[in-house]
């Protein structure tokens, strides 16, 4: 799962049909818990793993790779951790200390890393790069009805698959995904 969908009731209701849940998450008003939402990125260090376990019973958690990283899960518990090589990353502000201590020189670094953020780098496939279309131009809205925010996802969502099956059929001469939105635009209106 990934950020539009890693809603706290959402999850719950999942975890209760038997259904698992691993994904990354988006601080939402109210969510995370106080635990998670209060630790500040600048203070924590490379590696760094901070989790609650929430009202609805899933596991939420933190962890400090470049950035704080936040992720759910109702499969996983505290304390599992696999050793993965992994490469050198691009130097940025960000990052620059500890990119610097742990790695030095060296191309590749056997790091200790929690089952959660594995499981997630390994089962991410496709789901970041939908994500990452509908969120380019998915509109700022706050409804009090929970009927128009589901709507704009499906449209978001029928955008992506629209644009998908235009660039399968157009080849190289497919248009870029903005001038695309924009006449998907026009046409609805």
């Amino acid at each position: 799962m990934d950020n539009y969908f890693t809603l706290p009731k959402v999850i719950g209701k999942l975890r209760n049909s038997g259904i698992g849940i691993v994904g990354t998450a988006q601080a939402r008003r109210g969510w995370p818990p106080k635990e998670l939402s209060n630790i500040a990125q600048q203070d924590a260090n490379f590696n760094d793993f901070f989790w609650t376990i929430e009202k609805y019973g899933t596991l939420v958690a933190g962890w400090m790779d470049n950035g704080l990283a936040l992720c759910v899960s109702t499969l996983h518990k505290v304390g599992e951790i696999v050793e993965k090589a992994r490469k050198h990353p691009r130097s940025t502000i960000k990052n620059k200390s500890h990119v610097i201590k742990i790695w030095g020189d060296k191309e590749k670094k056997s790091i200790k890393i929690p089952t959660l953020i594995d499981d997630y780098n390994h089962w991410i496939c496709g789901i970041d790069v939908i994500g990452q279309r509908i969120a380019y131009y998915h509109p700022n809205l706050r409804c009090r009805r929970n009927l128009i925010p589901i709507w704009i996802q499906i449209l978001s969502l029928m955008r992506n698959n629209a644009y998908l099956v235009y660039k399968d059929c157009h080849d190289k001469k497919a248009s870029p995904h903005k001038h695309f939105t924009m006449e998907w635009v026009k046409l609805l209106m």
